[in-house]
């Protein structure tokens, strides 16, 4: 998990995505869906498509963020 860090923490997308579902999910983390929420929206503006969709899927249900269906559509 510390590499992935290291590399979340330079801008990567991959890395980014990897520790929201770790987040997400309570993999090896306490179980967060606001942290989810905030690495999804980096992997998201990263670029990482999966990344995107989920971060939709948050704002759709306000898992981790204030619901927003507006914000959901993009």
């Amino acid at each position: 998990m510390a590499t992935a860090q290291k590399a979340a923490d330079k801008g990567n997308a991959d890395a980014l995505y990897f520790l929201a579902r770790n987040y997400a999910k309570g993999d090896g983390v306490i179980q967060n869906c606001a942290n989810a929420a905030i690495y999804m929206r980096g992997a998201a503006d990263a670029g990482n498509a999966a990344a995107q969709n989920d971060l939709g899927a948050y704002y759709a249900r306000g898992l981790g963020v204030k619901q927003d269906l507006q914000e959901a559509a993009k």
